[in-house]
């Protein structure tokens, strides 16, 4: 007949000992002054430790400083019986790196009162490369790794809240390759994609940080240019872009030429909300075209 008797003490303690010891998680057991008690095999294995080393440094020691006091607010907190949980850094060290991870504090209790905290360790490089790379794949173009249309009109929506908020001009220019179909027929396409790749390097380096610089599909790019004062400034900006592109771009060991039609819109002269400064651009853009190409035309009078 089998035996209902509950565990005797000796075997609980086996068992959550085997538990702690081989957990999947990384765990510490703290004291209530940080410093660590007890560490299980993945937390070791984590910071490369040898059996027992890290129980003679508070737990804090191990954290990036930037890190540490986050994470003793959060300690704080824990101690009076509110779990935390948060992102922080472990401290690199040796052959380790340091290492983004995600905190959980909780409080051990005995007979109600709080004799120490528990730290539960989780390694997040992963996860945020994993969001690094959805990021991506929702705001930048996978051919020339510029902004993509979304993240353009997400761009001009705070810009234009800020225009209005501080009364600052920006400007807005529509770009158009000349001549990319004639690339595309007689080179190919994998040489579009390659000069459409070198023409966005060549214009990143003119523009300034604070400019947006976008594609917005085939060889339609967009930038959004911030400290502009007159709309004169916008002028200057497109002749420099245009005179960029004198040089023809080397691909496959042909020199492949293009030229740069530009509408420019400017904040607040040709428009204050975002679809009359999108249409005043793309209309802008029209008349450059429609004037010889490899030119900029403005959006209407100023």
């Amino acid at each position: 007949m089998e035996s209902n008797q509950a565990p005797s003490s000796a075997a609980e303690q086996a068992r959550f000992r085997s538990f702690f010891i081989h957990n999947v998680d990384s765990i510490v057991f703290l004291g209530l002054d940080g410093g660590v008690l007890q560490t299980n095999l993945m937390f070791e294995e984590m910071l490369e430790l040898a059996s027992g080393e890290a129980t003679s440094r508070s737990f804090f020691d191990y954290l990036e400083p930037s890190a540490e006091f986050e994470a003793r607010e959060a300690f704080s907190q824990t101690l009076v019986g509110e779990a935390q949980e948060f992102d922080s850094v472990l401290r690199a060290a040796g052959e380790v790196p340091s290492m983004p991870i995600r905190l959980r504090f909780t409080p051990l209790r005995s007979d109600e009162e709080i004799i120490g905290v528990s730290a539960i360790v989780k390694n997040i490089a992963a996860e945020r490369v994993a969001r690094q790379h959805m990021h991506s794949l929702a705001f930048y173009d996978a051919l020339t790794l510029l902004p993509n249309r979304a993240l353009f009109e997400d761009r001009l929506t705070q810009t234009i809240t800020g225009a209005r908020r501080y009364n600052r001009p920006f400007g807005l220019l529509f770009l158009d390759l000349d001549g990319f179909k004639n690339i595309n027929d007689v080179h190919g396409h994998a040489a579009g994609d390659a000069l459409l790749r070198a023409f966005g390097e060549r214009l990143g380096v003119i523009l300034r940080e604070s400019d947006t610089f976008a594609r917005l599909g085939g060889d339609e790019f967009v930038v959004l240019q911030q400290l502009t004062r007159i709309p004169e400034d916008a002028a200057t900006l497109a002749q420099k872009l245009i005179e960029a592109l004198h040089e023809p771009f080397l691909i496959g060991g042909a020199a492949l030429k293009v030229g740069l039609s530009i509408g420019i819109a400017v904040y607040p002269w040709h428009g204050i909300e975002e679809a009359s400064l999108l249409e005043a651009a793309d209309k802008a853009l029209y008349e450059a075209k429609s004037s010889g190409k490899n030119t900029f035309r403005f959006a209407g009078p100023f």
